[in-house]
């Protein structure tokens, strides 16, 4: 919020920011930076196969060094409009593109359910440390 310049505000100024970060790291603020190299990262409202997606991924690995990436997570809706079959296949070609290229686990189903699982799973893990 200090730095107006580096606010999203219109689809133009959103794919200026992007072509800029690319460009010059320094566009980004030290502490998310900082948090990019140091933690995962947890996307919502992206598909693998949105650019929006693989440009944004990709200055971060750019920027970071891909070989320093933690784990990441993406929750992605099932694709309803195929078989089951179709869907499984199409599943496991996103789990393995998603792994292989971004270090990205998906996770499959609406942001809805991941919240609960992982509010489950961090009570969980928080009852096992006390």
């Amino acid at each position: 919020m200090d730095l107006p310049q580096t606010m999203v505000l219109t689809e133009s100024d959103y794919i200026d920011f992007i072509v800029k970060m690319n460009r010059n790291s320094d566009i980004m603020p030290k502490f998310i930076r900082n948090a990019l190299a140091s933690t995962s990262i947890l996307f919502l409202g992206y598909s693998i196969n949105d650019i929006n997606f693989r440009i944004i991924f990709r200055g971060i690995s750019d920027f970071v060094g891909s070989r320093y990436l933690l784990s990441n997570v993406a929750v992605m809706l099932l694709p309803s409009k195929y078989t089951s079959l179709r869907q499984e296949k199409l599943q496991e070609y996103f789990n393995d593109y998603a792994k292989y290229m971004y270090k990205v686990n998906i996770y499959w189903g609406d942001v809805n359910d991941f919240s609960r699982e992982l509010r489950k799973r961090f009570n969980s893990y928080k009852q096992k440390l006390t």
